[in-house]
């Protein structure tokens, strides 16, 4: 199955074509062997069988009484119906509804880029104020960096920093202003404030790969056959813009 789809579902395919290969067997073969010697007509059954008729019929007979109570009860029975669908109802419009949710992991990114050609040692003074800041932030508890790389990019240069800032325990943080879109929201604000590089939180996908921050590819055809420049060119204005693109997105 290609794309998204195949994607999502790939974890299962295995699981799923096993089970049925081996309940096609089954059917197939062994449930008609031990009908052959289970079900013989007059003979007396089995006596290890014995337990599972009884317990079998106490589950039969207790389902039974269930049934008649339910039924003799309809206007309960009715509430506890409409309360179910309210109850659909407001997990509807009060659980996200995107095709990828956010998720609070626990910890989310952040992309710190500097102008082309900064220093490491530039890089990293930044790093630093924008640690102590991120720290100064309730929820936060601890901050993870690497300097002189890009997540965004997933490649090395002197003018990127990737922040990992780790936030309390979830039964810490039951407040409003401790969940983790109020933390981004002030890591936002952070970013705002911060004129020497660009600031960039964002959280991590739910499945690797398939959120804001997974990136994609393309392929870049010149069925002119144009000047090799020329076509350099083009493709360096595209990288340009997916970059700006993917700024603006994760902000």
């Amino acid at each position: 199955m290609p794309g998204i789809t195949g994607q999502l579902y790939q974890q299962f395919a295995v699981t799923i074509s096993v089970s049925v290969a081996i309940s096609s067997i089954n059917a197939l073969t062994l449930s008609p062997a031990l009908c052959s010697v289970l079900l013989k007509p007059d003979q007396e059954p089995l006596k290890w069988l014995n337990w599972f008729n009884v317990f079998f019929g106490k589950v039969t007979n207790g389902y039974t009484a269930a049934v008649k109570v339910t039924v003799r009860r309809a206007f309960l029975l009715t509430v506890v119906y409409l309360g179910m669908l309210a109850a659909t109802v407001w997990m509807f419009g009060n659980l996200p509804s995107g095709f990828l949710p956010e998720e609070d992991q626990g910890y989310f990114f952040i992309e710190v880029q500097l102008p082309d050609a900064a220093s490491l040692t530039r890089t990293e003074t930044i790093l630093d104020g924008v640690e102590q800041q991120l720290l100064e932030i309730p929820g936060i508890t601890n901050i993870i960096s690497v300097s002189g790389y890009s997540l965004l990019n997933g490649a090395f240069g002197s003018n990127s920093a990737l922040v990992i800032p780790i936030l309390a325990p979830w039964d810490q943080r039951e407040e409003p202003e401790l969940k983790l879109r109020s933390i981004i929201g002030q890591a936002q604000q952070l970013a705002a404030r911060t004129t020497e590089a660009n600031v960039i939180p964002f959280v991590p996908p739910a499945i690797p790969g398939l959120g804001n921050s997974g990136g994609f590819s393309f392929v870049l055809q010149d069925l002119a056959g144009g000047d090799i420049q020329d076509f350099a060119s083009v493709m360096r204005g595209f990288i340009v813009a997916a970059n700006q693109n993917a700024a603006i997105g994760s902000a």
